[in-house]
């Protein structure tokens, strides 16, 4: 039982060190939670940590094995990942000028469904978690560990994926936060944006 605790320890601090890592899920739900509010900011967050929860499992089916055996997937998945941050990123700049809806204001033009698909989605196509769990996640669970462990072990990532970066939503979507964000809108929307078009290169260039 204590070797059990131990490794979900483990498993709980190592992935603690990924998703306290800025990243492109993290600079998604700053702009969100700013632009459009807390609860569609803890939406987004709740897709990211599905998705978290998602590699885990699929990590312990044999993701590393996958990859190994046809690499092209995981180029894919980096090429794929690449286009759809750049793809994010120039919405962003190009919305970035473009007046706040006076009656909406702030939480009106993103639907809680399109919140939680651009989580999902962000989390889904990073190659950064995608390696993580294929990596590091699946070396720290044995393979003869028990069936509650590696269950364990996934729902652990979810929530932690979820709690960190919900956490930084509701930092985020305070109204001294919001305020700030009104004053500034432009120049934070192409500031994420160019973020996300730079790793989106980045990601999209190192394909092979």
């Amino acid at each position: 039982m204590t070797e059990s605790l131990t490794l979900l320890l483990t498993v709980w601090a190592l992935h603690t060190a990924l998703v306290a890592t800025p990243g492109p899920s993290l600079v998604l739900i700053v702009q969100t939670s700013a632009a459009h509010g807390r609860g569609r900011g803890v939406v987004t967050s709740a897709g990211v940590g599905l998705i978290s929860g998602l590699w885990a499992a699929v990590a312990l089916g044999g993701l590393t094995v996958l990859f190994a055996a046809v690499p092209w997937i995981y180029g894919g998945l980096k090429l794929v990942g690449g286009l759809y941050l750049i793809w994010l990123g120039l919405r962003l700049w190009r919305r970035a000028g473009n007046s706040l809806p006076p009656a909406a204001g702030i939480g009106g033009a993103l639907s809680y469904a399109d919140a939680f698909r651009r989580g999902a989605l962000c989390n889904l196509t990073n190659p950064k978690s995608t390696m993580f769990f294929a990596g590091i996640f699946s070396a720290a669970l044995p393979a003869d560990a028990p069936v509650w462990v590696m269950a364990a072990a996934v729902v652990i990532v979810a929530v932690n994926a979820f709690a960190w970066n919900a956490a930084a939503a509701l930092a985020l979507s305070t109204r001294p936060a919001q305020a700030a964000y009104r004053r500034a809108r432009q120049a934070i929307d192409r500031l994420c944006g160019a973020i996300m078009i730079a790793l989106g290169l980045r990601l999209a260039g190192d394909f092979r």
